[in-house]
C-alpha cells in the first residue's frame, strides 16, 4: 500500500483479475486499504476510479492530479459496496 501525501489514505492498485471481476475498465481503479484522515469521505474497501473527472489507475496518476489541486476542492468518483458515487474533499 502507498499513502498519497496529503490525501490521508493508503491505496492499492487493482489487479487485472479484480478489474475484470468487478467490470472496471482496464487501467482504472485503486482500492482504499486504510483511511488515515476522516475528512476524505473515503472508507476502507472503497474503489477509487477518478479524481475530479480524471480516470485513475495508478498511485502516480492520483499524486499528479492532487499536486495541482492543493487547497482546492475535488470530487472523487468511487464505488462503495457496489454502488457508484462521488465524494467531495479539500486537498490539504
Amino acid at each position: 500500500t502507498v499513502d498519497i501525501k496529503g490525501l490521508g489514505v493508503n491505496l492499492i492498485p487493482l489487479t487485472g483479475i479484480e478489474r475484470k471481476d468487478m467490470g472496471i475498465p482496464s487501467g482504472r481503479g485503486l482500492k482504499v486499504a486504510r483511511v488515515l484522515r476522516k475528512d476524505t469521505g473515503l472508507l476502507p474497501d472503497d474503489l477509487l476510479l477518478a479524481v475530479s473527472g480524471r480516470p485513475v489507475g495508478s498511485i502516480a496518476q492520483v499524486s499528479e492530479i492532487l499536486k495541482s489541486k492543493i487547497g482546492k476542492d475535488v470530487f472523487l468518483t468511487i464505488i462503495r459496496k457496489g454502488k457508484p458515487m462521488n465524494v467531495n474533499m479539500t486537498v490539504p
